[in-house]
């Protein structure tokens, strides 16, 4: 109960620093509009719609005690595709809010059966999460550079596929927070290359969780999960493009 309230006063708090900041650099760059002819004629846009695509890292714990075949298998699934998109409206310069999603799969097998009798558990895992978000941006003064800060909490999923002998399914449903930091260089005035660090928190309640395999019960999936909680936590570096629409001059 501890870590948990940890976690989310550190969600709030971090949530506040970055209004704060957003704030701060809609200041400055209002400070700078009056001396800079550069920034005058900058026009910056309501609109903004990203796309990315890249790789994430998943970073829960994986129980010591399972077979090193299946320590192995764990860890790989660790490693997977991460597919993403995001629409923000900004009401001020470097605040807005909006609505994100994402998506990261893995795959991995592993041999766990005898010479005699070989078994193959192959397992495709997804984690998607939805949810409404924070926004904030802070431009360069000719308005081709820009760094963004993000964050968003709403829903995250688990979704895993597999093949044991025959196929089954393993879902649940959780909470999830996803803070993001980008970077974005113009291309053009409506289209910019960004790349984005993000950093997803969710946990799973093993008792949650849905089995759906004649052959495994949801007890022998707990036994296998080792902890009550199931870490759906990932790291995710991305690259992408934003379309910014709506653009406001600056006067």
């Amino acid at each position: 109960n501890t870590m948990k309230t940890w976690k989310v006063t550190f969600a709030a708090l971090l949530c506040a620093a970055l209004m704060s900041l957003s704030a701060g650099a809609d200041a400055r760059t209002r400070r700078q509009t009056s001396d800079s002819t550069t920034v005058s004629t900058f026009v910056w846009p309501r609109l903004r719609i990203g796309v990315d695509f890249g790789g994430g890292y998943g970073i829960g714990k994986t129980d010591p005690d399972l077979d090193p075949e299946m320590i192995a298998h764990a860890n790989k699934l660790r490693w997977g595709a991460v597919v993403g998109g995001d629409i923000s409206w900004f009401f001020m310069k470097g605040l807005g809010a909006g609505i994100k999603g994402k998506l990261m799969y893995s795959s991995a097998s592993v041999d766990m059966g005898t010479a005699s009798y070989p078994v193959t558990l192959t397992e495709n895992i997804s984690i998607p999460f939805v949810g409404p978000m924070i926004c904030s941006r802070s431009y360069s003064r000719d308005g081709k550079h820009c760094l963004t800060a993000n964050f968003a909490a709403g829903y995250c999923g688990y979704y895993d596929n597999f093949q044991l002998i025959e196929h089954g399914k393993l879902k649940a449903d959780t909470l999830g927070m996803c803070w993001d930091l980008g970077y974005d260089v113009s291309l053009s005035p409506n289209i910019s290359f960004g790349i984005q660090l993000s950093y997803l928190y969710a946990l799973l309640d093993k008792n949650d969780i849905t089995v759906e395999h004649s052959l495994l019960t949801k007890e022998a999936i707990a036994e296998y999960m080792g902890d009550d909680l199931r870490s759906c936590s990932h790291i995710d570096l991305t690259v992408g493009l934003r379309f910014n629409f709506g653009c406001r001059a600056k006067k």
